[in-house]
């Protein structure tokens, strides 16, 4: 039996990558993603939520208030645990304007980072 031409349209359309089994393709979306994609693809799979969490949190930059970000944006709001989680997996820069007081803000840094402050 023939698919109708509205089946074949329709079996073209829905075709799913997965992107557990392509993780490169995966990467590249993460890493061009605006930021505002990247914070609402955290709320569609726990994998896109790691995938976007590691981008959002590769970089961050601590202002003289002590308030975090990143180059792009502002961080989704996290419970402390989970924030200091993504800090530890995730960061790999950290640039501070002006100066802060690490008293406050030295327990969400790598020890490596607060010693040298």
């Amino acid at each position: 039996m023939a698919a109708t031409k509205n089946q074949q349209a329709k079996a073209r359309s829905s075709a799913i990558l997965d992107l557990e089994m392509f993780p490169h393709i995966a990467d590249l979306i993460m890493n061009f993603a605006p930021h505002a994609s990247l914070v609402k693809l955290r709320a569609t799979s726990r994998y896109l939520k790691r995938r976007s969490e590691a981008v959002l949190f590769r970089h961050l930059l601590i202002d003289s208030k002590g308030r975090f970000s990143t180059p792009k944006g502002l961080l989704p709001k996290l419970a402390q645990d989970e924030f200091l989680d993504m800090l530890r997996k995730y960061t790999r820069v950290v640039e501070y304007e002006g100066y802060i007081d690490f008293t406050r803000t030295a327990h969400y840094l790598p020890s490596s980072v607060a010693r040298d402050h």
